[in-house]
């Protein structure tokens, strides 16, 4: 029984090596493939060839890792080894050897390889030709060259920019800053310094108030919103008075009566009078203004513009298009020519 079952074990060993070519020229290289099938968990050793030849005449250059298969009967274990040989002979590669759990198991059949030689015709030996030096490229990139196959390319890409930016629907715009109109407490204090510099006595007085009542008249109404340049004095103020706004209408009632005596009952108004006049219209500037920084600062816009520029920007862009096309036709022949000389 113990004989049977050794028997049948080794029996399920098998050894197989085989090669991709029977023939080949000398230093050509071809794979010898060996195969293992053996139980599950068997030790195996293929050989190695240590010494670098396989047989006198025939060299293994290099092994290959051990690919494992696992099938129903066990494992299939596949090892390939390059050969190559230079010198011409007929080989016989000896059967295979492999260790399998300590025991030797060999390959069937020797295998037989033919390395051929080449042929040399010995009646004519002036006919070979010597090896051939080191042959220059055909083709090298001058400075020349490459500057034009740029224009090229930068001539397409702007004709193809053009070409989409005419085929959107897309409306011509541009950015717009918009600066806020002055404040009226701005035009009217400034406009009072001036009034200052050009003080009048005398005749001129009445000049002097009705620009001083000009310069309040306005700034009321740019602040108020009410036309305070057709109003009296006490229109003005019940006006004021019946919006809310009651800040400092003594002072501008003040200034008003004083200008109104200037003007319509020929009223002379002394400097300190005067004077006094001016710094209470700045006062009265001053407390009903309305302080927002975010409102004087400039706000940017996009706008559409008009048709006719439209149009001549779009005439503009196929204008570059067809030009920018021309001068790329006429680059890429130029470039065709250069290229020509060059493999000519």
């Amino acid at each position: 029984m113990l004989c049977g079952v050794l028997n049948s074990v080794a029996q399920n060993v098998s050894v197989e090596a085989s090669l991709d070519s029977t023939a080949i020229l000398i230093g050509e290289q071809l794979q010898m493939r060996t195969k293992v099938a053996c139980p599950k968990g068997a030790k195996v050793v293929f050989p190695d060839y240590r010494s670098g030849m396989v047989v006198e005449g025939v060299e293994m250059l290099e092994a290959s890792g051990i690919d494992t298969v696992e099938t129903d009967g066990g494992w299939e274990l596949t090892r390939n080894y390059t050969l190559t040989s230079f010198d011409s002979a007929v080989y016989k590669i000896p059967r295979v050897e492999i260790d399998v759990n300590g025991k030797k198991y060999t390959s069937r059949n020797e295998i037989t390889l033919k390395v051929n030689t080449v042929d040399v015709d010995l009646q004519h030996p002036d006919d070979i030709r010597p090896g051939k030096g080191v042959v220059e490229g055909v083709f090298e990139w001058s400075s020349e060259l490459l500057w034009w196959s740029l224009g090229v390319w930068l001539s397409f890409i702007v004709c193809i920019v053009c070409a989409v930016r005419i085929a959107t629907a897309k409306p011509v715009t541009r950015r717009v800053k918009i600066t806020p109109p002055t404040p009226p407490q701005k035009t009217a204090i400034s406009a009072i310094e001036r009034l200052r510099a050009n003080e009048k006595e005398g005749e001129h007085q009445k000049e002097y108030y009705m620009a001083l009542t000009d310069v309040l008249r306005t700034y009321i109404v740019e602040r108020f919103g009410f036309n305070a340049r057709e109003m009296t004095t006490y229109e003005i103020v019940e006006q004021l008075r019946r919006n809310g706004d009651a800040a400092a209408i003594d002072e501008l009632q003040s200034i008003l009566s004083t200008a109104d005596l200037v003007k319509f009952a020929k009223y002379e108004a002394t400097l300190a009078e005067s004077d006094r006049s001016l710094l209470q219209a700045v006062d009265y500037v001053r407390t009903t203004q309305i302080n927002d920084p975010e409102a004087e600062k400039a706000v940017e816009k996009i706008v559409v513009v008009s048709d006719s520029k439209q149009r001549a920007y779009k005439l503009s862009l196929k204008t570059v298009m067809f030009g920018s096309a021309i001068v790329g036709f006429a680059l890429s022949v130029y470039v065709i020519y250069l290229l020509w000389l060059n493999f000519g």
